[in-house]
């Protein structure tokens, strides 16, 4: 007996074979990982740190005005003045630094000041006040300013004459206080130039007159500054 093949439209079709599963040529990886590396947004620059640590120094002059003032003197000295400061630390935390601080305040060709009128003051005598003490600085680094204030013993130097007679002649140590304000720019690294305003307040205890007395002298300076951070 003869088994007849069913026609060849009538058997069912071959299945498919399971999925390729390989290993991917290394050339196909490598355009891939390019293709996504040029995709991707290029990561942007990390932010400078602009935060201040370490030594700071900052040097300033400038000119403004001064006055002294004695509480039971009939006369007063003002006049135009040259001042300095000088300001040597370390940055405790970022843009807060503690600091040892010199300031000086020199006035030249005083005028002063009595109940009868304005009278001329000597030359040659030239009312100076200085303060040494402690200060801390705060900056306030992505604007580049900063505020510093200093507290200390201050002296002054006051032997003014006017119409021969000796205003004051010897001031003992005082209590002085100095406060500044400024805004930097960076012109190197760890150097920047600024302009600051610098205000000051003294009381000392002086002999004048053969007697003591009570003395207050202050001041405002426009000044230039220097500071290595």
């Amino acid at each position: 007996m003869v088994t007849r093949r069913p026609p060849r439209e009538l058997c069912p079709p071959p299945r498919p074979g399971p999925p390729y599963v390989g290993r991917v040529p290394r050339s196909s990886t490598r355009l891939a990982l390019a293709a996504l590396l040029a995709a991707a947004p290029a990561a942007a620059d990390p932010p400078p740190d602009t935060a201040h640590a370490g030594l700071m120094i900052r040097a300033a002059l400038g000119f403004g005005y001064d006055a002294v003032r004695g509480d039971d003197s009939p006369l007063q000295l003002s006049g135009g003045a040259f001042g300095t400061h000088l300001a040597v630390g370390w940055y405790l935390v970022p843009n807060l630094a503690l600091h040892g601080t010199i300031w000086n305040g020199l006035t030249f060709n005083p005028t002063g000041t009595s109940p009868a009128g304005r009278a001329s003051v000597s030359r040659g005598n030239t009312p100076a006040v200085t303060g040494r003490g402690v200060g801390v600085t705060w900056v306030f680094a992505p604007l580049g300013a900063f505020v510093s204030a200093s507290v200390g013993f201050s002296t002054i130097d006051l032997q003014t004459t006017v119409s021969d007679v000796v205003v004051i002649a010897r001031a003992d140590l005082g209590v002085g206080v100095d406060v500044m304000v400024g805004k930097q720019f960076e012109v190197s690294s760890g150097w920047r130039f600024g302009v600051g305003a610098q205000g000051f307040y003294h009381r000392n205890n002086v002999l004048s007159r053969g007697e003591r007395e009570d003395v207050t002298s202050g001041g405002v300076t426009l000044l230039g500054t220097l500071t290595y951070h």
